[in-house]
């Protein structure tokens, strides 16, 4: 079948498995010990079927495990509705696989009305719902959950992707993993950050992995930040609401499983009570009890609006009115409006004056590793962030094995991957007291693809952007991310849209956003382009966004929410720079960027190559280094700027 794209290696798979009655028409999805294909039965109905090799097990036993675990889950399916359909389960071709028919997800953008050249399954995304949504979600699918528990099945990998909906209904779905309570696990059961610490594969699993799924979709934060909350909860307006969901999704992701929810009942009980409405008096206690600066404020008020009256009255006087301001000549706009000031703190100084830094933040520390000051570095640099947003001391830790001007760097729960700019892959546990364990080399995706920005993490995988030696690359690849947080075998997906590096890369609401960069033959890129995150992590075709206002390359930014804020830059190969702070809006419905908002300018003039990294913890922005020239004039400064501050900023330029 062709594609929109010839690079979407997303198709490129092998001819489809015989199913008697359906026709499979492609590959949708990527699933436990097999793969879930879009069908068309005989009168015209789309299904999904799940089909499951024989060759992806050991032996027979666990293969014969799996079959049970869905023979028994297809006699309960129909009974809640928070549980995918299933139509018909089935052996193929002299017993080399097993399937099963499934009810078809709704289609991302047109829902029950399925295209099946265009048709991407509806799933829960990484983003921030409204309360109400939250809870809604939460409570259908406890409601299903505590209806597979009772009937003695557990799910076993109950994450983001594997929820999804049909009729706007979200549903548990890949149920590939149901298996008896008591059964023996097979290799691999759960994924990565939603399996907790006492390991997988019981109720209290199922438990701990729905609530981190709640925990994503209440904050917006990968469940691997958990328990941070997002910096910017005042501009929620449901916030007070979801503050009392965040106490049950603490309780459901406990660490200690003697502290958290003792059954799914005992949480669907907690949502359901969530969703009663209380007493107006309590709300209002909830409310101030969280606030008490407020209360000292809001006292305040209250004193002086009865002093004031009460003075007038004593003395026989009458309020002033309030004079009227007269204009004596009419404003002179400027052609453009002047760019308000950011409000910026010095926060110290950095270890080293250099640029092309990557740093990453975990657990309240922020770590730095390599870079370029004058040489390459291998020093790997670690600081915790204090109450106040200041940096606590700069300490080394485990060094690089080799020096690297500019490696990217990502966090997958205790660990820290990097990409050099050779192409190896570098992974180092974070110790208790903040500390790096040695580097472990990780399977290689490819030689020279990795650098500055290239490594980062969605979902379930570890993604490489292209790279450089001497010219650019456009391969993307990826590899999944494992339960012990090491990385599987790389593959190949759809490439960039030209070759390049330097830019940077973000992912929301599975889409991902290629910002800038600079490609052969020294051409800075002025392009901003996103594409689709498919159900089995590969990327789907590119879609040009609306471009900068410049070309940039040696830029850095964050992703706050559906924000985008972009630092920085170079506008040239070794002279020009911005000093620009650019803000990008991610349109939740369609995830358009329609057009960028000049927001102000960087704290010391123009830089580029500056590190830039979000603290949950203090809620603070932080640029750490940086160049006011390609490879020339370094500094060691270090800024900060708060969350609300850049808001503020862009809602007044909107």
């Amino acid at each position: 079948m062709a594609t929109d794209n010839p690079n979407d290696q997303s198709m490129l798979v092998s001819a489809p498995p015989g199913i008697p009655d359906y026709e499979l028409l492609r590959r949708i999805g990527e699933g436990s010990f097999g793969e879930v294909w879009l069908a068309r039965s005989l009168t015209g109905q789309y299904r999904a079927i799940k089909v499951v090799y024989r060759r992806t097990f050991k032996d027979s036993a666990p293969y014969e495990r799996e079959f049970r675990g869905i023979q028994k889950y297809d006699a309960i399916s129909k009974d809640q509705k928070g549980l995918v359909r299933i139509h018909h389960v089935g052996r193929g071709e002299a017993d080399q696989f097993f399937y099963y028919v499934m009810e078809i997800a709704d289609d991302k953008v047109t829902g029950q009305e399925i295209n099946p050249e265009r048709y991407t399954p509806r799933t829960l995304t990484l983003e921030s719902l409204p309360f109400e949504e939250c809870r809604h979600i939460g409570a259908a699918l406890a409601a299903a959950l505590d209806h597979l528990h009772s009937e003695g099945l557990i799910h076993r990998d109950i994450k983001l992707s594997n929820i999804i909906f049909v009729d706007g209904e979200p549903k548990l779905a890949d149920i590939g993993l149901v298996t008896d309570v008591n059964g023996t696990l097979t290799q691999a059961a759960g994924t990565f950050g939603y399996i907790p610490p006492e390991g997988p594969g019981n109720v209290q699993a199922d438990i701990y992995a729905l609530g981190k799924v709640l925990y994503e979709i209440t904050t917006g934060n990968d469940r691997c930040r958990f328990p941070d909350m997002p910096t910017q909860v005042e501009l929620f307006p449901d916030w007070q609401q979801k503050l009392r969901l965040i106490d049950i999704i603490n309780k459901a992701c406990e660490p200690d499983r003697q502290q958290r929810h003792q059954s799914v009942r005992e949480l669907l009980n907690d949502l359901t009570k969530l969703g009663e409405t209380e007493p107006v008096v309590m709300q209002w206690l909830e409310w101030w009890k969280r606030r008490p600066i407020t209360i000292a404020v809001a006292v305040c008020f209250l004193i002086a609006s009865l002093t004031v009256p009460l003075v007038w009255i004593k003395h026989g006087a009458e309020p002033a009115p309030t004079p009227v301001p007269t204009l004596r000549h009419a404003p002179t706009l400027p052609t453009e409006p002047p760019l308000p000031l950011l409000v910026w703190k010095r926060q110290g100084s950095f270890a080293v004056a250099g640029f092309q830094f990557d740093p990453v933040e975990s657990r309240g520390n922020i770590y730095v590793v390599g870079g370029y000051g004058g040489k390459d570095l291998r020093d790997t640099f670690v600081a915790p962030v204090n109450e106040d947003g200041s940096l606590g001391p700069w300490r080394k830790t485990a060094p690089l094995p080799e020096p690297n001007q500019g490696p990217g760097a990502v966090v997958c729960g205790d660990s820290i991957l990097v990409a050099l700019d050779n192409g190896t892959i570098l992974r180092a546990q974070i110790k208790d007291g903040g500390e790096l364990d040695a580097w472990v080399k990780q399977p290689e995706g490819a030689p020279w693809h990795g650098g500055q920005l290239a490594l980062r993490s969605y979902r379930d995988h570890l993604y490489i952007f292209g790279g450089f030696h001497y010219v650019p690359y456009e391969n993307v690849l990826l590899a999944p991310i494992q339960m012990d947080g090491g990385i599987g075998r790389w593959r190949q997906t759809s490439s960039m849209p030209t070759p390049q590096q330097h830019h940077s890369v973000h992912f929301y609401a599975d889409r991902v956003y290629l910002v800038g960069g600079i490609t052969t033959k020294n051409v800075i890129l002025q392009t901003v382009h996103s594409a689709p995150v498919l159900s089995d992590g590969t990327i789907g075709t590119w879609r040009r966004e609306t471009d900068l206002p410049r070309p940039l390359w040696y830029h850095n930014s964050v992703l706050l929410g559906n924000l985008l804020v972009v630092f920085g830059g170079f506008t040239g190969y070794q002279a020009g720079t911005s000093d620009d702070v650019l803000c990008g809006l991610i349109h939740r419905e369609d995830g358009v960027i329609s057009r960028w908002e000049r927001i102000g300018k960087m704290p010391s003039g123009s830089v580029g190559g500056i590190g830039v990294v979000h603290s949950p913890k203090s809620g603070l922005i932080y640029l750490i280094g940086g160049s006011r020239g390609y490879r020339a004039d370094s500094t060691d400064e270090i800024w900060s700027i708060s969350v609300p501050e850049l808001m503020d900023a862009y809602s007044a330029e909107r």
